[in-house]
């Protein structure tokens, strides 16, 4: 079989996926929103300790990574 017969395929199967996931999800109205909605509830305090607290674990594994 030839190689661009696969990739053709493989390309088209990802795209059927995709397209049978998006039916599913609007039929049965799966919430498929990721974005940072939760981050906008939080007071100032909060997200400041929240940046701190990444802050601080990405020094802690850039430090262990050296």
């Amino acid at each position: 079989m030839p190689f661009w017969l696969v990739l053709v395929l493989v390309i088209g199967g990802l795209f059927l996926l995709g397209f049978l996931y998006d039916f599913a999800a609007k039929r049965k109205k799966w919430r498929t929103d990721f974005t940072e909605e939760p981050q906008q509830q939080l007071s100032t305090s909060q997200r400041v300790y929240n940046e701190l607290s990444l802050q601080q674990s990405l020094r802690n594994s850039d430090h262990h990574n050296s």
